[in-house]
């Protein structure tokens, strides 16, 4: 409601990046709510919903971009797919934001899957301007990017990789954890 009462863009914008991250957390829930077991959640479907809702709000006629998501099989208990819910909340918005100038078209792709070590690697790539290269996500002081870093590495114990090639492409490498069979 107070995005329709101002009408400074940088105070819209955070409106609109919070709300999407009560969002997805929303879409947790739900799908939990939904489905018959209570501890994993299934993240291609998850992303399906992510992506729907992230591309409404923020594509519009200007900006004309097509996701394109690679089907995975991949299920996460809730302490691993929560963190993982806002790193790729945060690489795909970063995505829609950022990546493309008005009036260019482009592509998003949002890939999970799982090796056969039982490692997670996620894989979100766009097709545009690209990130500067003077950005190091380990370094840098952006909101967005601590955020990745710090609930990749800290919370799923993996890493970060980011490719230049012909846009952004953001890798996120995890292993699965184990679940704690004695917290009971």
């Amino acid at each position: 409601m107070t995005s329709m009462r101002t009408h400074d863009q940088h105070v819209i914008d955070l409106i609109t990046d919070a709300r999407a991250k009560i969002h997805i957390m929303a879409l947790i829930h739900n799908q939990l709510y939904r489905s018959e077991r209570f501890d994993q959640i299934d993240m291609e479907s998850h992303v399906h919903e992510m992506v729907s809702y992230l591309s409404k709000v923020y594509t519009n006629r200007e900006k004309l971009v097509t996701p394109v998501i690679r089907h995975s099989n991949v299920y996460l208990s809730v302490t691993q797919a929560i963190p993982c819910a806002l790193v790729l909340n945060e690489m795909i918005s970063n995505a829609f934001k950022h990546a493309f100038s008005e009036g260019k078209e482009g592509r998003i792709e949002v890939s999970i899957q799982r090796s056969a070590d039982d490692a997670i690697i996620i894989r979100v790539k766009d097709d545009g301007i690209g990130m500067p290269d003077g950005v190091d996500i380990y370094r840098a002081d952006s909101l967005g990017l601590k955020l990745i870093r710090n609930l990749v590495q800290e919370q799923l114990k993996g890493k970060v990789q980011v490719n230049r090639d012909n846009g952004t492409e953001f890798i996120i490498e995890f292993k699965i954890l184990e679940e704690e069979a004695e917290d009971v």
